[in-house]
């Protein structure tokens, strides 16, 4: 028996949206539990600071290594940081 002979084609639209919003959301659901990054713990400390004190931050990233962050997004916080603490003590 042909489910969708019986049905019309508006019905069959609806279940259609239905079934592709049940896989989007299932998607983002396994994306977002999949892909969660936590940055180290000092990043994190430094970048609290950066408004309040960027002199102290500037004297704790260059204590601190690029090459100790082996993942990219942890090397790219560490860039931004830097920047940012740049920009806070208006250096070019």
């Amino acid at each position: 028996m042909n489910i969708l002979h019986n049905l019309t084609r508006k019905q069959i639209l609806i279940y259609s949206i239905a079934a592709s919003v049940i896989v989007a959301t299932l998607a983002v659901v396994i994306f977002s539990v999949n892909f969660h990054h936590t940055y180290p713990k000092e990043l994190v400390a430094i970048d609290s600071l950066c408004d309040s004190k960027p002199d102290s931050v500037r004297l704790l990233l260059r204590k601190l290594s690029a090459n100790e962050y082996r993942s990219e997004p942890d090397r790219m916080y560490y860039d931004l940081l830097k920047i940012k603490v740049a920009n806070n003590l208006y250096e070019p």
